[in-house]
């Protein structure tokens, strides 16, 4: 009987460990920065998109708090929605600009349980500018359009004004005046 708890011990290590090692080289293999963020904010766990955005090897990035990281980030909304989502326990999404890159980026912040969080980061710059894009698109259309009705209403009245003045200069002088009375 102890063998075959044994066994079934080892069988259940070793499916964790597989599932362990499958969801680590998901997250290695990313596309947007993942880093994982211990109780004194201290970076314990960045993927190599992580390290490509901040341009910064997981050596110069370990076991250092992203507050003497980034000084520059003291302060700002970005701080101020990493401490809310740790004081409240409570996933958080929000949209970042850096001032430093002018870039965009859309984070989720997921915290643990025993403090710190797990931080998922994209840079949203390039759909940003297609939105903006799209957005001052549809301000030339209204532009437009309004600029064609009011066209419109200044051309209503010229044409009778110009179809007048050509029937005067077309008609005989006593019948020209007769419509120039009206």
């Amino acid at each position: 009987k102890m063998s075959r708890l044994r066994r079934e011990f080892y069988e259940q290590r070793m499916e964790l460990q597989r599932q362990l090692k499958q969801a680590g080289d998901a997250v290695e293999h990313l596309t947007d920065a993942f880093q994982i963020l211990d109780k004194d904010w201290r970076i314990t766990y960045i993927n190599p998109a992580g390290e490509q955005l901040t341009g910064r090897s997981k050596e110069e990035l370990s076991q250092q708090s992203i507050w003497d990281l980034y000084p520059q980030i003291k302060g700002t909304a970005l701080e101020l929605e990493c401490r809310r989502a740790a004081r409240e326990q409570v996933p958080i999404e929000f949209e970042y600009l850096s001032p430093e890159s002018q870039r965009w980026y859309k984070l989720r912040i997921y915290p643990s349980p025993e403090g710190g969080a797990a931080v998922y980061l994209r840079d949203i710059t390039e759909s940003r500018k297609a939105e903006e894009a799209l957005r001052k698109a549809e301000q030339l259309a209204v532009v437009g359009r309004l600029a064609a009705s009011i066209s419109h209403e200044l051309n209503n009245p010229l044409e009778a004004v110009t179809n007048l003045l050509f029937l005067a200069k077309t008609a005989d002088p006593d019948e020209a005046k007769g419509l120039l009375e009206l």
